[in-house]
């Protein structure tokens, strides 16, 4: 034992010095590069807002890659932030042209303009900024503000109405646009341009039609600087329907009525409104008002003299003529209802009273005492002609109302009653029609269909009427029946031809719909022999492609593009036929043209991108993987976002052992489209596979799983955590039972490892006590990858009885094209009786989907004699970390390599092996296993020997 911890004193020292150097030289290489300085420099300036030291970072960053537009944006970004404008302005300059549409460079140029005061330059960056994003209102305002601060306000004003129509709907940016008009409007003031101040409050109105001071600024313009009452007070009167309760505008329209001589009009106003002013002030005005209106009409005006002479002689009939044809066109409304009403207390039945009486109640928009009127006029003078209409019309108008409020059945009875009259006979039958549409009462709207078409058999419109219906009760053949023939006896007209083509969509569409696809087919090829045109065609060509009827959907997609040769429907049609058979060549061949004159069209580039895909997928099957990937880029080049072909790149990179140029790749295209995640969770991908876990977790953390992927992709994120610890400790304990106690055991055995980019280093024990003693073995490792394909391990034991005194063993290992892995190793050991014991080992291992298949043959000779033994194992992975082993073996040697049975244990035996196991991880760190074997040895002809081995496993990351 004391040469064992002589042993460990001298091995740890140099273990822990080989892990620092190597720890160190990473952390060297990893300051050293741009990403890194990159890092560092955004980590001093955006989380500790010290963009001295940033700037110091990024400026090593820019000699180490100076074409670096990433780069180059973070450098302009820490000249603008200590105000070194010239040279961010020229970086930045450089940045933008360096990368098409380069939206940060030129917001931080935008930026630089602004604070050096360069407000043209400014405008112009941010009019290259809208053109990438149209419908960004920040940057609008932006601009508009930039007007303002040069002193623009008109452009500002004009910026301003822009993004008013841009953003109809934005309450702020209405508010903005109404103060900067009353800020215009107070420019104006005091200035003699009264049409350009009547037009600036007139423009606030329309967006703000309660703005009160607009009211009373107009209402001023036109009294003070213009001199025209009447229009003050028109302008007062729209202020007063909208403000009513606003003690100000009404003082407002009864001064303007006074000054006008209407005061009738001014004490009706004020009687109207007293409840909104104060007591007080309501009888000063009233008292005012008359005493005004008194001195003015007692001698002077007819219509009070008039009013006089009426009070003494009611029957005076010219009198009452005068007063209510005065009151009508002066607005008295009031007076000329009293009035009429007085008149009508004498003559009830005067037709020409009750006809005034109706005139007034339709300019007063009062449509109950309207209606009354409308009755008893009507009662008493049915033969009327004039009369006649004015109550069918009035009739008519309230069965529409009905209808507009969906009041379907007080419709129907009211346009049934109106049926009746020659009239309304026609226009009653076609609101009939309508309801029983919208009660889905298809039978009664056929009814009055039919009664329309046999009146009037020359109107297109009818039929149409009873196509719908046709087609509302499915009936789509005589629907389309109707169409058709409008559709030739008008061929003039383009109306009837779309109707005719959209209700076919919709017959084709249902029958498709139902998988009545032979019909579909069927009704399209008939109409496109009849009349072929563009629609037909791709109706035809989607039943042939939904019937899978390749040929003939090549066929008429080809026929149709002859037709319609620059047409580009056309030809994705034809593109999907070419697919649905394979024919990615054609594909390409066919759309690269519609490309070349319309680069920017998605849905062309869409199928290109799906054809490299396929034939990529097509070589991948065959194993021409580099072919493959060459596609796979292809179909990414032409549509990044959403395509399945990013991840089949990956994998077709991987399988031919070219990730670094996956890795390339993929680092242009994030450049190019900054935006996309669905590149940044590949380019983790591609981390994976190199086995730099760190950069993996990193960029596959954009990926945003769906609710039924959430479990799994935690659990994935948890062994890319775990695969980036640098430090890993595995503790076992081994059971060995028997059908002898001779060959009772226990081992127990702990080992740590540590990580590095290229190596790992181990130390570890095995223990063992039995009744002569205990037994301890110790152990270093090594392992190293020489390149994505090769690594090698190597490892060296000392220990104690039961163990070999010594052993030092290592295997290289190289990766294959389609998962294929070989090993070829070699082990010596030096046995406890000084005899020594070499062994060759050849192994293959696969992985096919989740299982992971091996096996592994060693040669065993002391130089007297030679054992063998071969195993077989295999594992299926259930996810990342947890899977089921099952294990087979065979030999005259042992299978068992850590306990490393001396030489008269169970060499010479022939025995056999089988064996399964679980392991399952707790967490990111911990993962538990479990293991069984069972030996059977012949130790002598007929004669057997079992063991049973239990392990139980815990492996920690950390």
């Amino acid at each position: 034992m004391k040469n064992i911890f002589q042993i460990i004193k001298i091995i740890l020292p140099v273990f822990l010095l080989l892990a620092t150097i190597e720890g160190h030289s990473q952390l060297i290489k990893r300051k050293s590069s741009s990403d890194s300085l990159y890092e560092v420099a955004k980590e001093w300036g955006q989380k500790k807002g010290n963009y001295v030291k940033a700037l110091e970072t990024i400026k090593q960053a820019n000699k180490k890659a100076p074409n670096d537009v990433d780069i180059q944006e973070y450098l302009g970004k820490c000249y603008l932030e200590l105000k070194q404008y010239d040279k961010a302005r020229y970086i930045l300059r450089k940045a933008a042209d360096a990368r098409l549409q380069n939206y940060t460079a030129l917001l931080y140029l935008l930026n630089v303009e602004h604070q050096t005061k360069r407000y043209s330059s400014a405008i112009c960056y941010v009019n290259e900024m809208l053109e990438q994003t149209p419908y960004e209102k920040g940057l609008w305002i932006k601009k508009m503000n930039l007007y303002r601060e040069m002193g623009n306000e008109v452009e500002a004003l004009r910026e301003l109405k822009r993004i008013k129509q841009i953003f109809p709907e934005d309450n702020e940016i209405q508010r903005d646009y109404v103060y900067m008009l009353e800020e215009e409007g107070r420019d104006l003031k005091n200035s003699e341009d009264y049409d350009s101040i009547k037009s600036i409050y007139e423009s606030i109105l329309e967006e703000d039609p309660d703005n009160k001071q607009a009211y009373l600024m107009l209402i001023k313009n036109e009294l003070e600087n213009k001199g025209d009452k009447n229009a003050a007070l028109n302008y007062a009167s729209i202020a007063l329907k909208k403000l009513p309760e606003d003690p100000q505008i009404i003082r407002k329209n009864i001064g303007l009525m006074e000054e006008l001589g209407q005061y009738n009009n001014a004490m009706n106003l004020l009687d109207d409104t007293k409840q909104h002013l104060k007591l007080n002030e309501y009888s000063e005005l009233n008292t005012y008002l008359q005493t005004r209106a008194a001195n003015y009409y007692e001698n002077t005006d007819p219509y009070i003299i008039y009013k006089k002479i009426y009070a003494e002689n009611p029957a005076n009939q010219e009198a009452l003529n005068y007063i209510i044809k005065t009151a009508l066109a002066k607005g008295y409304y009031t007076d000329a209802e009293y009035y009429i009403n007085k008149g009508l207390e004498r003559t009830p039945t005067s037709k020409d009273l009750l006809s005034k009486k109706l005139a007034l109640y339709k300019e007063l928009e009062d449509e109950n005492n309207y209606n009354k009127t409308l009755e008893e006029l009507y009662s008493y003078y049915p033969e009327d002609e004039e009369l006649q209409y004015l109550y069918q019309l009035n009739k008519f108008e309230k069965a529409k109302s009905y209808l507009e409020q969906n009041q379907l059945y007080e419709a129907k009875s009211a346009f049934l009653l109106l049926r009746t009259e020659p009239e309304w006979e026609i226009l009653a039958n076609e609101q009939l029609y309508n309801i029983a549409m919208q009660q889905e009462k298809y039978d009664k709207a056929m009814e009055y269909a039919d009664y329309l078409i046999e009146r009037f058999p020359d109107n297109p419109e009818y039929l149409l009427n009873k196509s719908n219906i046709y087609f509302k009760t499915q009936r789509y053949p005589e629907g389309l029946e109707i169409t058709g023939n409008l559709t030739r006896e008008y061929p003039d007209s383009e109306k009837y031809e779309d109707i005719h083509l959209y209700q076919l969509s919709i017959y084709v569409n249902n029958l498709m719909k139902n998988e009545e696809y032979a019909q579909a087919l069927e009704e399209v090829d008939e109409l496109i022999e009849q009349q072929p045109s563009k629609a037909l065609y791709l109706y035809s060509i989607n039943a042939a492609l939904a019937m899978e009827h390749k040929q003939k959907a090549m066929n008429l997609g080809e026929k149709a593009l002859e037709a319609y040769p620059n047409d580009k429907d056309i030809a994705l049609k034809l593109a999907d036929a070419y697919l649905l058979d394979y024919k990615t060549d054609w594909t390409i061949a066919l759309l690269e043209p519609f490309y070349e004159r319309n680069p920017y069209d998605m849905e062309i580039k869409k199928s290109i991108a799906i054809a490299y895909y396929k034939r990529g997928m097509y070589k991948k099957s065959v194993e021409l993987y580099t072919a493959a990937y060459a596609d796979f880029t292809k179909s990414v080049d032409y549509m990044p976002k959403d395509n399945p072909a990013v991840n089949e790149l990956v994998d077709a990179y991987k399988r031919a052992h070219e990730n670094l140029r996956a890795l390339t790749y993929l680092n242009g295209k994030i450049k190019e489209y900054p935006w996309l995640d669905n590149l940044k969770v590949a380019k983790g991908e591609v981390y994976e596979n190199l086995k730099e876990y760190d950069s993996a977790l990193y960029y596959q953390k954009y990926y945003k799983p769906a609710p039924e992927e959430a479990l799994q992709w935690k659990r994935h994120l948890e062994y890319l955590t775990n695969r980036t610890y640098d430090n890993q400790i595995d503790a076992s304990y081994i059971r060995f039972d028997s059908d002898s106690t001779v060959f009772v055991n226990r081992m127990a055995t702990l080992h740590y490892t540590k990580f590095y980019t290229n190596n790992s280093y181990g130390i570890g024990a095995n223990y063992v006590a039995r009744s002569e003693g205990a037994g301890v073995q110790l152990n270093v490792d090594w392992q190293h990858i020489f390149s994505p394909t090769v690594y090698a391990k190597a490892s060296y034991f000392l220990g104690t009885q039961y163990f070999p005194k010594h052993r030092l063993q290592a295997s290289v290992f190289k990766n294959l094209e389609s998962n294929w892995e070989v090993e070829l190793g070699a082990r010596y050991d030096k046995l406890q009786d000084d005899r020594n014991l070499v062994t060759g080992i050849v192994g293959a291992s696969r992985t096919i989907n989740d299982f992971w298949l091996n096996a592994r043959f060693q040669y065993l000779t002391d130089f007297d004699d030679s054992y063998t033994n071969l195993v077989v194992r295999s594992k299926y992975y259930l996810y990342h970390r947890r899977f089921v082993q099952l294990i087979a073996s065979v030999g005259t040697a042992p299978y068992d390599q850590k306990l490393a049975f001396q030489y008269d244990t169970f060499f010479d035996f022939v025995h056999t092996m089988v064996g399964a196991g679980y392991q399952w991880p707790v967490n990111k760190n911990v993962a538990f296993g479990f293991y069984g074997n069972w030996y059977n040895y012949e130790i002598r002809q007929d004669y057997f020997q079992n063991q049973y081995q239990l392990t139980m496993l815990c492996e920690i990351r950390f």
